[in-house]
């Protein structure tokens, strides 16, 4: 089985950590709301850059990589991505306008 999800880049021009949801929509909210608060907290910090937001065609995945996902929690965002992802597509970036 096959399903899509959105996700933005939590630190402008890293892919290090992206935050995930169903719907471009959902990600274009969170990401405005993260921004938001991000000014409230630094008010006096330079604004925040673009950050980029990709398409996903992912896979459900397998038990056996449920399992070692569960057994290394520490790494299982990073084990869930590497076997799911099927495809990644950049399709905007999130602003301040």
């Amino acid at each position: 089985m096959q399903f899509q999800a959105y996700g933005f880049q939590l630190l402008p021009g890293s892919d290090d950590s992206l935050h995930f949801a169903k719907t471009y929509e959902e990600c274009r909210d969170e990401a405005t709301e993260l921004r938001r608060e991000y000014k409230a907290l630094h008010a006096a910090a330079p604004p925040l850059g673009p950050m980029k937001v990709y398409q996903f065609f992912m896979r459900m995945p397998k038990e056996a990589d449920l399992l070692n996902a569960f057994n290394h929690p520490d790494e299982t965002a990073e084990m869930l991505i590497n076997h799911c992802v099927i495809e990644r597509r950049e399709v905007g970036e999130f602003t301040d306008d």
